[in-house]
């Protein structure tokens, strides 16, 4: 999956053209529907650390980050949840791991250190802490540390 500011798409699909590689695809800007249903229907989400890793983590789907330029931190990374790819590593190797691997238990405990419960019910916790801020006795006081001695 790439990202909307990518701009090497041709060339990564130019590269599974020449390399014969059938069972794996570019995916540009697209509809979010169609999308999800791309990282629905895939056995390994493959990404240059994009926060895409983790609709995929939420899907169940096993995660690898490219990390081209061993300086980016992806939302993944540090964590038992996906896998860790550089430059020179060998990605069809990494691929076999990842559709072997059972990562579910990381990737709930990651996601919800990430994001909260994956539970469908964020609208509500949403709801209550506004109607909570909102009420005079549960008012929440927000402190500026530049006024304070800390």
């Amino acid at each position: 999956k790439l990202h909307p500011r990518e701009i090497y798409g041709n060339v990564y699909k130019e590269l599974l053209v020449k390399n014969h590689v059938k069972n794996a695809e570019v995916v540009t800007n697209q509809a979010r529907n169609e999308f999800y249903e791309k990282i629905a229907s895939c056995d390994v989400f493959v990404n240059f650390s994009s926060s895409a890793a983790i609709e995929a983590m939420i899907l169940n789907k096993p995660v690898i980050n490219i990390n081209i330029f061993q300086d980016i931190t992806s939302f993944t990374k540090g964590s038992a949840a996906s896998f860790e790819l550089e430059k020179n590593d060998d990605i069809t190797q990494c691929i076999l791991d990842a559709k072997n691997a059972d990562l579910n238990n990381a990737r709930q405990k990651h996601l919800h250190y990430l994001i909260g419960p994956v539970d469908g019910k964020s609208h509500e916790r949403v709801t209550d802490l506004i109607t909570k801020l909102a009420t005079k006795e549960n008012k929440v006081d927000f402190i500026s540390f530049q006024d304070s001695d800390q």
